[in-house]
C-alpha cells in the first residue's frame, strides 16, 4: 500500500507492506512557495501583477509564515535582477513589468529553511 509520511520538513512517499514500511522516497518538502498570475503574453510596458504564496504540500495556504522571499528574475543573456519581497498573512505581491520583448523566468526562494522554491515564466510581446 502506498503512502505519504511528513518527518521534521520532508514529505516521503512511502510503500508498506504487512504495515512495515518497505520502500521510502523523497517526495518533497513541507513547505512550497508558488507564484501565482495570468499566464497568457504580457504586452511591453504593461504591468502584471503576482502573487507569491507560501503553501503546504498539498496546496493549502499558510497564513502564519512570512518570511522574506527573494525573487530572482532572469531574461536570456542579462543581468539576473533580485528583488526582496515580504509576504504579510503569508502571500506577497508584486507587479512584473518589462520594457523588453522576450521570455523571462521569476523564482521565488525563501531563506532559513527547508521550502520547494517556485518558479514562474513570464512572455513579453511588442
Amino acid at each position: 500500500m502506498e503512502g505519504f509520511i511528513q518527518e521534521a520538513d520532508i514529505v516521503y512517499r512511502v510503500l508498506r507492506e504487512d504495515e512495515k514500511i518497505q520502500l521510502k522516497t523523497f517526495h518533497c518538502a513541507v513547505i512550497s512557495l508558488k507564484i501565482v498570475g495570468e499566464e497568457s503574453p504580457l504586452t511591453v510596458n504593461t504591468g502584471r501583477s503576482l502573487l507569491v504564496k507560501y503553501e503546504d504540500w498539498q496546496g493549502k495556504l499558510l497564513p502564519n509564515i512570512n518570511t522574506s522571499v527573494t525573487l530572482a528574475v532572469a531574461h536570456g543573456g542579462d543581468q539576473t535582477v533580485t528583488l526582496p519581497l515580504t509576504p504579510v498573512n503569508g502571500i506577497g505581491e508584486f507587479d512584473f513589468i518589462s520594457e523588453k520583448p522576450g521570455i523571462y523566468f521569476i523564482k521565488a526562494v525563501a531563506e532559513g529553511f527547508a521550502h520547494n522554491p517556485a518558479e514562474f515564466r513570464v512572455e513579453v510581446t511588442e
